[in-house]
C-alpha cells in the first residue's frame, strides 16, 4: 500500500503532465515522531507529531517558480500548481540566479531509486514497553550515587520519515524511508552548598544500539564529578575539549566549508564570492593535527543517504588534510557558481523548498592517542565537559561567547572540578591551537569528534 507522500508526488506529477515546463522538481517529506517523558516517577509528556511537507520548484523561460504546502489533497496540491505559476514572474530566490542548469532532470528508474533504512525494532515495541523503559531510564539515574538527589527529567523520541524527490524527465521518484532515536537523561548532584546539572544524549539508528543504563550513568557520574567547581585566575591555558563538547565545535567549523555560505559572506577561510577560492585552496589555516572529513558512506550514522537533496551521489570530502584546506561542499547550483561539479552535498531543511548546501557524517579523524595521553601532553591546564552558549555565533567568524565546566590537571590527572569558565572562541582559534587528537571519537548526531587538546587558549572569570 503507498504511502500518503507517495500518493501525494503521483498526483502532483499527474498535475504536471501536459505542462511546458523547461524543469520540474517535487520533493517531499513526511515524518512521525513519538515522544516520552518522565519527571519524578511520572511519565509527564507522550505525545505524536505528524509533520507533512510538499514543495513545488519548475522553470519556465528562464524563470523560476516555488511553492510549498503541508497539506497532500488534491486542492492543496492543485494550489501548489498555480502558486509556482504565480511566482515564474520573480527572476530569483536567495538572491542567486536559479537557471535550468542548476537543478535539471536526476534520471533514475528501477531499483536504484529506492532506499530503505528503516528499524522495525522502533515500531514493533509498543509504546507502553517505551514508556516503561524511559521510567527506568530516570530511576537508574538515581542509583548511581548518593549526591544526586533527582533527574532533571529524561526522554525518549523515535522518529519514522520518507522523504522523495521527482524531477521532470525521471521514470521514478527517488524514495528513502529512514528511523531513528534519541535519549535524553538529566542529572542533578547536590552536596548541601552547590549543585550541578548533566544532560547526557544519545541519538542511534538502530534501536538495539541504545545502552539505557550507558546514558544514565554518564549524566550521573559526571554531574558528581563536576559537583563543587573552584574558580580559576583569567590567563592563557592548555585547554582538552572532551569527546562530549568537541562535536559542537566541529559542527561550527564545518559550516566555513558550506559553499552557499562562502558565495554570501559568511565563511571565515574565503571573502565573499567564487573568485578567492584557487588561491585559498591547499592553503594552511589550521594545526597540522587536524583532518576534517564527511564521509556519507557510514551506513550506521545519523547522516548516510545513497543520495543528497537534489538526487546526487554524494562524494567523501576531506575539507582540512593535516591543516591545509582540501575541499568545499557543493550542491547543484553552488557548483555551477565556481565552475564545477556538485560532490553530493544538497540538504533541504522543512519548510524550505530550495535545497541549502550541508554535510552527511561530519567529522575530525582521530588518531591512535588514548584520553590519559592526552592529559599527559598538556600536564596542566583544563579538560571542559559542559559549555552553554551565552551567544549566539557570529555569521561569519563563528566567534562565540560560552561558559564552560570541567576539571583542572596537574602533572597528567584530573584533580578537581572548576566551574563558571568564560570563553570567547571562532572555530580558527581552537583548530589552528591543537597539539593533539584523541582516538576516543564520539558521535554528536551526525558529527563527530574525539577529544581534542589545544594549547594558548584565553579563559576569564
Amino acid at each position: 500500500m503507498s504511502s500518503a507522500l507517495t500518493q501525494s508526488l503521483e498526483t502532483l506529477r499527474a498535475m504536471l503532465g501536459g505542462s511546458d515546463y523547461s524543469a520540474a522538481e517535487i520533493y517531499g517529506v513526511s515524518r512521525k515522531t513519538l515522544l516520552i517523558g518522565a519527571e519524578k516517577k511520572v511519565v509527564s509528556e507522550l505525545s505524536t507529531v505528524d509533520e507533512f511537507f510538499v514543495s513545488l520548484r519548475v522553470i519556465k523561460g528562464g524563470r523560476l517558480g516555488v511553492a510549498t504546502t503541508n497539506k497532500g489533497d488534491k486542492e492543496a496540491l492543485r494550489d501548489l500548481v498555480l502558486k509556482c505559476q504565480e511566482q515564474l514572474s520573480l527572476p530569483s530566490i536567495d538572491g542567486i540566479n536559479d537557471k535550468e542548469e542548476n537543478w535539471g532532470a536526476v534520471l533514475f528508474d528501477g531499483d536504484t531509486a529506492l532506499g530503505d533504512l528503516v528499524d522495525k525494532t522502533f515500531s514493533s515495541l509498543s509504546t507502553e514497553e517505551k514508556m516503561n523503559r524511559t521510567l527506568n531510564l530516570e530511576a537508574n539515574i538515581l542509583k548511581v550515587d548518593s549526591r544526586v538527589k533527582r533527574s532533571g527529567g529524561v526522554s525518549y523520541k523515535d522518529v519514522f520519515q520518507e522523504e522523495a524527490l521527482w524531477t521532470l524527465g525521471s521514470k521514478k521518484a527517488l524514495n528513502l524511508t529512514k528511523t531513528w532515536g534519541v535519549l535524553k537523561a538529566t542529572a542533578v548532584a547536590e552536596d548541601g552548598v552547590k549543585v550541578q546539572s548533566v544532560t547526557e544524549e544519545r541519538e542511534e539508528t538502530q534501536y538495539l544500539n541504545f545502552d539505557w543504563s550507558a546514558v544514565a550513568r554518564g549524566a550521573a557520574t559526571l554531574a558528581v564529578k563536576l559537583l563543587g567547581g573552584r574558580k580559576v585566575e583569567a590567563g592563557r591555558y592548555a585547554v582538552c575539549f572532551s569527546n562530549l563538547i568537541a562535536p559542537f565545535f566541529v559542527a561550527l567549523l564545518g559550516e566555513a566549508f558550506c559553499a552557499d555560505r562562502v558565495l554570501k559572506g559568511r565563511s571565515f577561510i574565503a571573502s565573499s564570492g567564487s573568485d578567492a577560492w584557487p588561491e585559498l585552496s591547499a592553503k594552511t589555516l589550521f594545526s597540522d593535527q587536524v583532518t576534517l572529513l564527511d564521509d556519507p558512506s557510514q551506513r550506521k550514522r545519523m547522516g548516510y543517504s545513497p543520495w543528497d537533496a537534489e538526487g546526487s551521489p554524494p562524494e567523501r570530502l576531506v575539507l582540512i588534510n593535516k591543516g591545509r584546506i582540501g575541499a568545499l561542499a557543493h550542491n547543484k547550483q553552488t557548483a555551477r557558481l565556481f565552475n564545477t561539479k556538485t560532490n553530493g552535498h544538497a540538504k533541504r531543511y522543512m519548510p524550505e523548498p530550495s535545497p541549502k548546501v550541508g554535510f552527511h557524517n561530519l567529522l575530525i579523524e582521530p588518531s591512535s592517542k588514548d584520553f590519559v595521553d592526552l592529559l599527559r601532553t598538556m600536564g596542566k591546564g583544563i579538560v571542559l565537559y559542559k559549555i552553554t552558549i551565552l551567544s549566539k555565533a557570529d555569521t561569519r567568524s563563528g566567534e562565540l561567547l560560552f561558559k564552560a565546566d570541567g576539571m583542572w590537571v596537574e602533572n597528567g590527572i584530573e584533580v578537581y572540578p572548576v566551574n563558571d569558565l568564560i570563553l570567547s572562541l571562532s572555530p580558527r582559534d581552537i583548530f589552528s591551537k591543537v597539539v593533539a587528537v584523541g582516538r576516543d571519537l564520539r558521535w554528536d548526531g551526525s558529527v563527530g569528534a574525539p577529544s581534542i587538546l589545544c594549547e594558548g587558549v584565553s579563559v576569564a572569570v
